[in-house]
């Protein structure tokens, strides 16, 4: 596996069916109890920067997801809190998709 690696997913709006490109840069980290995936640099897909020549801002902060095994598959959850979202669930899904390819 290559590492880091660019993943894309669609970051659904919270109540809302609208659904934004984006492209972020994923590095796995290996650690005690868990390895998590660390994602940076989210970008929305064709966003033009806002002054000629600069590359466009990271929209969302740094993301550090990690997988758990459930009965009914795998849950992607925020290495903090231990909790999904619909961004972790996003990421996750484009990593798995990542992964699957490889």
């Amino acid at each position: 596996m290559e590492n880091p690696f660019m993943i894309t997913f669609d970051f659904p709006l919270v109540d809302s069916d609208r659904k934004i490109p984006v492209k972020a840069i994923v590095k796995l980290h290996h650690s005690e109890p868990a390895s998590f995936y660390k994602v940076h640099s989210f970008h929305v897909i064709a966003a033009k920067p806002v002054i000629a020549g600069m590359p466009p801002y990271s929209f969302l902060p740094d993301q550090e997801i990690r997988s758990l095994d459930e009965d009914d598959g795998i849950l992607w959850v925020h290495n903090d809190s231990e909790r999904p979202t619909l961004l972790s669930m996003a990421i996750g899904k484009a990593i798995e998709e990542h992964l699957a390819k490889q």
